[in-house]
């Protein structure tokens, strides 16, 4: 049971309302793994996306995403990210969202923001490397 709900991590579960629920405290849990700190805020962390929901005509974030590419990683937990107060809907580019997140008390946010680039590339690896190995190192397992 448990490890069906860690294989989804890799595959896009968390577009239900109850998958985002479970993805929202996977990563309360897993920040509190670099920061127990973040237990103590009364606080109920939001839940965010890096990614827009959808590529709009003059999106600064075409440069580097299709609409399948940006769908398949937009509902994974390494494009989720907590923060205290919601982002704004309007999408705007990786800087600015960037800026944002470098200010969170979320450690895994923080590590976000470090990035250069948010591209396939880097999510790819951000999720596997960061979110995936967070959680071998969290629970102890062998998601191989």
């Amino acid at each position: 049971e448990v490890m069906f709900a860690f294989a989804s991590l890799r595959q896009g579960f968390f577009k239900s309302e109850v998958g985002q629920r479970m993805a929202q405290a996977i990563l309360l849990r897993l920040n509190a793994h670099f920061d127990e700190t973040v237990y103590t805020s009364s606080k109920t962390p939001w839940l965010e996306t890096v990614l827009p929901g959808r590529l709009t005509k003059n999106s600064p974030w075409k440069r580097a995403w299709d609409g399948t590419t940006i769908k398949s990683w937009r509902s994974r937990l390494g494009d989720f990210l907590l923060t205290d107060s919601p982002m704004p809907k309007q999408s705007p580019d990786w800087q600015k969202k960037q800026q944002a997140m470098a200010q969170s008390p979320y450690p895994l946010t923080r590590k976000m923001a470090d990035r250069t680039l948010w591209d396939p590339e880097s999510v790819e690896d951000f999720h596997h490397k960061v979110i995936m190995d967070s959680v071998i190192s969290v629970w102890g397992l062998d998601l191989s």
